[in-house]
C-alpha cells in the first residue's frame, strides 16, 4: 500500500519521509550508515542492524595547521586514486566539470602521463547549468585524457526517465539521476567496468 505522508513531503520538500520511511507502507529503509543481517530463529526472521559509518568514529586533529592539513589532503587524496588506478581491466572517468570529479581526473591524468583516461561527461547545450566549458579545460590540459560528451536533450531524458524510477524503485526528485543513468549505459556499451566518480567530493573540495 501506498505511503501517503511520503507522497506530500517528495511533492512539497523533494525527500522520500523521515528517518528510514519510503513509498510503500510497512516497508522500511536501510538506515544510513547502517547494513541488515538477518537471522532465522525458531523459523522467524530476526534483523539486525549494524553500523559500519559515522561522523562520531571520524578523529579530528584539531592543532594540525592549515599547511599540513593541506599537503596531509592531498596525500589521501592522491593514495586513494593511485590505489584505484591499479587495475586489469580500462577505468573510466565521470566529469562533470565540477571541484570534486575535475580534481579526480586531473590528479589521475597528471600521475600516469602515460596511460590514457578517459573521460565521459553530460553537457547541456544552451542551458545555464551546463558545466562543460569546465570539463574542457580539464581535458586541454592534459594530453593522455580522451574524452566523451554526451548531450542531453529532452527525448534522451524522458526515454531514460521511467527506466530510472523503475531501477530506483522510487521517483526521483533530481533529474541529474537520469544523466547518471545515461552515462552509466553509455559506460556499459564502452566495455568499461571500473568508474571513478566524484561523488560526495563538492563537500570536501569547496
Amino acid at each position: 500500500e501506498v505511503n501517503e505522508s511520503a507522497i506530500v513531503n517528495f511533492l512539497f520538500d523533494r525527500r522520500v519521509g523521515s528517518f528510514n520511511s519510503n513509498f510503500f507502507q510497512n516497508v522500511a529503509s536501510v538506515k544510513p550508515g547502517y547494513f541488515n543481517r538477518c537471522h532465522m530463529n525458531n523459523n522467524k526472521v530476526h534483523i539486525e542492524e549494524i553500523k559500519y559509518w559515522g561522523l562520531d568514529d571520524i578523529v579530528v586533529d584539531k592543532n594540525i595547521t592549515y599547511k599540513d592539513a593541506k599537503e596531509e589532503f592531498y596525500r589521501i587524496f592522491n593514495d586513494s586514486i593511485n590505489l584505484r588506478m591499479i587495475s586489469d581491466v580500462p577505468i573510466a572517468f565521470m566529469l562533470s566539470g565540477g571541484l570534486d570529479s575535475s580534481s579526480i581526473v586531473s590528479l589521475a591524468a597528471k600521475s600516469n602521463p602515460k596511460k590514457e583516461i578517459f573521460a565521459i561527461s553530460a553537457v547541456y547545450p544552451g542551458s545555464v547549468y551546463d558545466e562543460s566549458k569546465y570539463a574542457i579545460e580539464v581535458v586541454n590540459k592534459y594530453k593522455n585524457i580522451k574524452k566523451e560528451f554526451i548531450d542531453m536533450d529532452g527525448d534522451t531524458f524522458f526515454k531514460y526517465l521511467d527506466k530510472t524510477i523503475y531501477a530506483q524503485e522510487t521517483p526521483i526528485a533530481d533529474g541529474s539521476m537520469v544523466a547518471h543513468n545515461i552515462l552509466m549505459h553509455r559506460i556499459s556499451e564502452l566495455g568499461f567496468k571500473v568508474l571513478l566518480s566524484g561523488n560526495g567530493g563538492d563537500e570536501i573540495l569547496s
